[in-house]
């Protein structure tokens, strides 16, 4: 998914639909407001989720959970 900005402006925020995640808001440095419906593109598959949660607990297995090594108490959780 991608949006084209015009030339010497940039988005400065973006939020997420947090009722169903199918559409977002982007605000520009040109003080405009766009809203986009993005339809089922935010919404990822099962499977989709299943990769991700394998990935993060690889990471946490590895060692790579961002606190440290041999902190002992480092836990990465995922889950909806």
């Amino acid at each position: 998914m991608s949006t084209t900005v015009s030339l010497g402006r940039a988005i400065n925020k973006m939020q997420w639909d947090k009722k169903d995640g199918r559409r977002v808001a982007l605000g520009g440095s040109d003080g405009k407001l766009y809203i986009y419906d993005i339809g089922d593109t935010g919404v990822p598959r099962e499977s989709e989720w299943a990769d991700m949660q394998r990935t993060v607990a690889g990471f946490a297995g590895a060692g790579l959970s961002g606190h440290g090594e041999g902190d002992g108490g480092a836990r990465v959780t995922a889950g909806r």
